[in-house]
């Protein structure tokens, strides 16, 4: 009875540990051993205590034996070929994993352990999110200053790279307000200055709308000419009245006074654009350099006035109105 029952239940038992179990595990622990996760003599190791299973259980069947040792192997090298990254040109199992670190790596300035990382892959340097940055818009919106410029050592051609809306790693730097960053980056590549993201914004226009006088006035020091209209015909001076900078504003009329009267394709000048989002100072700086412009009507033939009490600033409204009133005076 001992003999039917060993052959019957314990033999397919020991079996099925040999045929499947032993892969399976095999399976887990060279995931392990080429990602690092445990040294590569555990791997050999268990090779070699499989391989003594395989002759204890079935030394009787010496066929079944030779196909279980073929089987493993070709299942060790399997494994091998799909988790070692220098072993196989297909992508890595935890690519995403290593993408992600690389992300926050450069997010918080870890520069070793970006480095690491990209020296293990090196196309990891090529990756873009779901907003289209690559690593230097990263580095850059990040202001991680060394970051930026261990990534460009590695990937030049990244500072000409555009994201979703067609802004380069300059463009954030402006939008940032990261004037040494802009300088660094301008440094490697002039020609980056010229460049307009989709909405044909210019880095100036960026500059000026987030208020950035020091980064407004040094673009302009570098090229003056970058004081023109986009495709809307609106210049930087819309662009920060619209944001209510009046400090860039003051900068850009002593350069260019026409600007202050200039209209855009709809007819808004930067007086009509103030009205619109409510920039009382804005309103009453334009007027105290030219006050005929509270009369101008846009393409709509709305004064600024009309405009600020469709959008419901009654304060601006009340202001702008006096102003008219006053205006309409002095002309007779």
């Amino acid at each position: 009875m001992a003999a039917i029952y060993f052959r019957q239940q314990v033999l397919p038992a020991i079996y099925k540990i040999g045929h499947v179990t032993l892969p399976a595990l095999i399976d887990q622990v060279a995931y392990r051993v080429f990602t690092r996760r445990l040294p590569q003599k555990s791997f050999f190791l268990l090779g070699t205590l499989a391989g003594m299973a395989g002759l204890v259980v079935l030394t009787p069947k010496l066929l079944r034996t030779v196909a279980l040792g073929v089987y493993l192997s070709y299942k060790a090298l399997q494994v091998y070929l799909l988790y070692h990254p220098k072993a196989s040109s297909k992508p890595h199992v935890n690519r995403q994993k290593l993408i992600g670190q690389l992300w926050t790596a450069v997010e918080k300035g870890r520069l070793k352990i970006a480095e690491e990382l990209w020296t293990q892959d090196p196309t990891l340097l090529d990756e873009v999110d779901e907003n289209g940055w690559t690593l230097l818009h990263y580095g850059v919106i990040y202001g991680q200053d060394e970051m930026i410029e261990a990534i460009w050592l590695q990937a030049p051609h990244l500072l000409q790279k555009v994201d979703n809306e067609g802004n380069t790693p300059l463009h954030n730097a402006a939008a940032c307000g990261e004037l040494e960053i802009l300088k660094w980056l301008d440094s490697k590549d002039p020609s980056l200055l010229k460049k307009r993201n989709n909405d044909d914004q210019s880095v100036l226009d960026l500059a000026a709308f987030n208020g950035c006088k020091a980064m407004s006035v040094w673009i302009l020091d570098k090229d003056a000419t970058m004081l023109t209209a986009n495709w809307l015909d609106r210049t930087p001076f819309h662009a920060a009245a619209q944001k209510g900078h009046l400090e860039v504003l003051e900068k850009l009329w002593k350069i260019n006074p026409t600007l202050l009267k200039h209209a855009d394709i709809n007819g808004d000048t930067p007086l009509h654009v103030a009205a619109n989002e409510d920039r009382l100072k804005v309103a009453q700086w334009i007027c105290s350099k030219s006050p005929d412009q509270v009369t101008v009507k846009n393409a709509a033939g709305c004064t600024p006035y009309q405009v600020a009490m469709r959008y419901e600033h009654f304060e601006l409204a009340e202001w702008l109105n006096a102003n008219h009133s006053a205006s309409s005076t002095n002309s007779l």
